[in-house]
């Protein structure tokens, strides 16, 4: 279906709105201290929400109200806004079924990371034709990326794609304003050795079953003396946007998050559930795949989960489609082994 609206000017329009955002955070990190960023200012139905997150809410509804509403009228789907009560739609008051758009964003995914200044954060959206409730990841067709570098770094990247129109990227540098493109670079090997590849387990709660199921998937993989060797090496960035770039550049070979499976197995055995990937953690996947990058459920199926804040999202990247015939099927393998998946590949 052809959007009815301008995808080139919405794609900008965003874009903009993460700029301003970014130097939200950036103020924010100048002028508070990790105590303050990292307290907890609440919790909604899909995460803890901490002070870094709530800072900016505010530039974020603003950007939506000012820049987006007046090129799309929209239904927001967003962490920590409007998840305990009704839909919220730009231009304000608009009915749901009369929106053109249904627009996902994680204002800042990787809070974690970027609150103690450890890591780079992410500011995640995708954009998709109104199709109801069912309105899937599967519908994005617009998603841009930008980055939130800790205060050591000067470089924040953006990337953004616009379905079936490749993928474009941007370097900015944070003191002078100077802008050059950014291109994808991804591993084009058709081995995990040597590389960083490897499931995410990133709380304690879960992690023994999912590095167990790592460990087997390398000992198939490379072999146990290579294994031993440490020929292959474990990044756990504890952001899914980030795993994202990592893919989308070169540095990983190979990501999965599992844990949406773990938490099926673990309400069939009458345990806790652990934190996993929603929708809007991943709503950017289509940037990889317009680079090339398969970026799919485990059981190798397109991710088609409809747009939320609290749906649970398993996804797996390879950086090409050569390392996808190698890994795919042991992974399969072992997740069966494990009570994880039932079913092979479509």
């Amino acid at each position: 279906m052809k959007p009815s609206y301008d995808t080139a000017r919405v794609c900008h329009s965003i874009r903009r709105i993460h700029q301003a955002i970014l130097a939200r955070v950036i103020a924010e990190q100048k002028a508070q201290s990790y105590e303050v960023l990292s307290r907890v200012a609440g919790e909604c139905p899909s995460d803890v929400i901490f002070h870094i997150d709530r800072s900016v809410e505010e530039v974020l509804l603003r950007g939506l109200s000012e820049e987006l509403a007046s090129d799309l009228s929209f239904v927001l789907i967003c962490e920590g806004i409007g998840e305990s009560g009704d839909l919220m739609t730009f231009p304000t008051g608009t009915p749901v079924d009369q929106c053109a758009a249904r627009v996902i964003i994680d204002p800042i995914d990787g809070t974690r990371g970027i609150m103690y200044d450890k890591r780079s954060a992410w500011i995640l959206t995708g954009v998709a034709p109104n199709r109801g409730a069912g309105t899937s990841l599967h519908d994005i067709h617009i998603a841009i990326q930008t980055e939130i570098p800790t205060t050591r770094a000067a470089l924040a990247d953006t990337f953004w794609a616009i379905r079936g129109h490749g993928v474009y990227g941007q370097t900015r540098h944070l003191i002078t304003g100077e802008t050059w493109p950014a291109v994808p670079r991804p591993s084009q090997a058709n081995s995990v050795e040597g590389g960083f590849a490897m499931l995410a387990h990133f709380f304690p709660f879960g992690k023994k079953l999912l590095a167990t199921i790592e460990e087997e998937l390398m000992n198939d993989l490379l072999g146990e003396e290579g294994v031993r060797r440490a020929m292959v090496f474990d990044d756990q960035y504890i952001s899914t946007g980030g795993q994202l770039y990592e893919l989308l550049i070169g540095h990983d070979r190979f990501n999965a998050d599992l844990r949406g499976l773990l938490n099926e197995r673990f309400r069939r055995e009458g345990l806790p559930t652990v934190l996993t990937c929603h929708p809007y953690d991943i709503c950017t996947a289509l940037i990889l795949e317009e680079a090339g990058i398969p970026v799919c459920h485990p059981n190798g199926q397109t991710l088609s989960n409809p747009l939320s804040t609290t749906g649970e999202v398993s996804w797996v990247g390879y950086s090409n489609t050569r390392l996808r015939a190698i890994i795919e099927p042991a992974l399969q393998h072992r997740l069966q082994r494990h009570s994880l998946l039932y079913c092979e590949r479509a």
